[in-house]
């Protein structure tokens, strides 16, 4: 199971997407796809054309939602504490969104994959496994 982050699925839905994804269809078809509300989210807040968002809907009705308790104190702490680490590592600053993602990659011993480099480098030094497409189980 992969968690695939929010960069990965805008060019999977892209009309002319600029990364070669043959990994992602497999993954797909294998049902090996993790996903949260964030992600999901994020998606479904971008531009989309006609047609588009029902196809979205349908794709993430067949993954598995790994969402953390946002609510939880403890969740709320260890998104401000990857923070921390990361400007004492002089990490790129991530947005919410992202320590969210990566928390939940974390939590949930998952491979992430995102394009987004300082998302990468983040979930790296949070001892999160970076897929690599070649990499498919």
């Amino acid at each position: 199971m992969v968690l695939v982050d929010t960069s990965i699925w805008i060019e999977f839905f892209r009309a002319k997407p600029t990364v070669f994804l043959p990994s992602l269809d497999l993954l797909i078809l294998e049902r090996e796809i993790a996903t949260c509300l964030v992600i999901y989210a994020e998606i479904c807040s971008g531009q989309m054309k006609k047609g588009v968002k029902s196809l979205v809907s349908s794709a993430f009705q067949s993954m598995y939602f790994i969402d953390e308790d946002w609510s939880m104190r403890s969740a709320r702490d260890m998104i401000s504490d990857m923070a921390q680490k990361a400007y004492q590592e002089n990490i790129p600053a991530c947005g919410i969104v992202d320590r969210m993602i990566v928390l939940s990659a974390k939590k949930n011993n998952l491979p992430l994959w995102s394009l987004d480099q300082k998302m990468i480098q983040l979930a790296k030094s949070q001892g999160v496994t970076i897929f690599r497409p070649s990499e498919v189980p």
